[in-house]
């Protein structure tokens, strides 16, 4: 897995492209755009992304080459960014990645101990206990968090693998932006 992670790299740093936008409405979008001229590379590239989680297309260019393009989604951009995939273009990833709007709804994540009670969670967030429950119950949904049983009645919750990933992907983001 390391080599193909590395070949990646090499790929996108010599023939790809990364690009982070806001539409009209204020949504973020970013694409990752690879050219090769050869399709079966091109073909190759798309598959080895794939199994990185990284889904995308290619397609003939005007210009006798092969363009792939991602659109890449939040799940994306912490995968791209976990692998770094972008090489010297890191600082730019951990930006748009405290931007994008997930990232708004999961910083709460960030400073969480691995147990923790809803009370907690209310005053660690100073939101609505409305608000928690709900945020709680969607980062369930999410398989970030999960309810554990607790003996004195409170509801307590536990993070998920997945969250440590989480967390340990945007925290690094984090100290690499001003």
């Amino acid at each position: 897995l390391d080599f193909v992670i590395q070949y990646l790299r090499g790929v996108i740093a010599g023939d790809g492209s990364f690009h982070s936008w806001r539409d009209k409405k204020g949504s973020l979008h970013s694409t990752l755009h690879i050219f090769e001229p050869n399709g079966d590379a091109v073909s190759d590239i798309s598959k080895l992304l794939s199994h990185l989680d990284i889904h995308g297309n290619y397609k003939p260019a005007k210009t006798k080459m092969f363009v792939y393009t991602s659109y890449i989604n939040w799940e994306g951009l912490l995968n791209i960014y976990k692998l770094q995939l972008l090489n010297q273009k890191t600082n730019i990833l951990a930006s748009v990645i405290k931007k994008h709007k997930r990232f708004r709804s999961l910083k709460y994540l960030i400073a969480l101990p691995e147990k923790f009670s809803t009370n907690e969670f209310v005053n660690h967030s100073e939101r609505l206990r409305g608000y928690c429950t709900t945020w709680l119950r969607d980062r369930q949904k999410e398989d970030l968090i999960e309810k554990i049983e607790s003996k004195s009645g409170e509801i307590m919750w536990r993070l998920t693998k997945k969250s440590e990933d989480f967390k340990n992907v945007v925290a690094d983001a984090l100290s690499k932006t001003p």
